[in-house]
């Protein structure tokens, strides 16, 4: 039943967590998700946005430092504290 679960092998993106559920027995896991909650899409957007700032760090990708920066996560140096802001925002939203 787990013999290809995703998140054992990489990180928590949206595809990983779909494919895992869906092991389980659990299709269209999104789609149930947005129906239960409103917030789902942007929920699973800051998910995407934290994934691709923690590969730029754990990789030292530079270019995709820049983005991240360019989509105004704060300075270049400054990427780590801007992510945890962001995981903050994320346990907010979801006591809310």
């Amino acid at each position: 039943m787990t013999t290809d679960c995703k998140l054992d092998r990489g990180n928590a993106n949206q595809a990983a967590i779909a494919n895992d559920f869906g092991l389980l027995g659990i299709s269209r896991l999104w789609a149930g998700v947005d129906a239960i909650n409103r917030y789902g899409k942007g929920r699973r957007a800051n998910l995407d946005l934290l994934m691709t700032a923690r590969n730029a760090i754990a990789h030292g990708n530079t270019a995709k430092r820049r983005v991240l920066v360019e989509l105004d996560l704060g300075d270049e140096d400054a990427v780590r504290p801007t992510v945890s802001l962001r995981l903050d925002e994320l346990r907010r939203s979801s006591a809310a």
